[in-house]
């Protein structure tokens, strides 16, 4: 049982890894912050400037920049997901 536990736990790591990976691409994110496995940034816009996110945060949900004018920053020690 405890093999199975360590191997969820190395596989939320890489996918968290990869969604954090992912999510630099489409903003500008502060050291030491996480993204969970299902955590997305839609940035059409285009431009990562529109989507400012602080240090130490943790986001496991889905951010969404429209093309017209849209923007979000966020500071740091920030959470997103089930329960907030």
């Amino acid at each position: 049982m405890r093999i199975f536990s360590t191997i969820l736990a190395v596989r939320r790591r890489f996918s968290s890894w990869i969604a954090t990976g992912a999510a630099r691409e489409n903003a500008v994110i502060g050291p030491r912050t996480k993204f969970g496995a299902g955590a997305e940034i839609f940035n059409i816009h285009g431009d990562k400037s529109r989507v400012s996110i602080g240090a130490d945060s943790h986001l496991d949900g889905h951010l969404q920049v429209f093309a017209h004018e849209g923007r979000i920053n966020i500071d740091d020690w920030f959470y997103l997901g089930p329960g907030s």
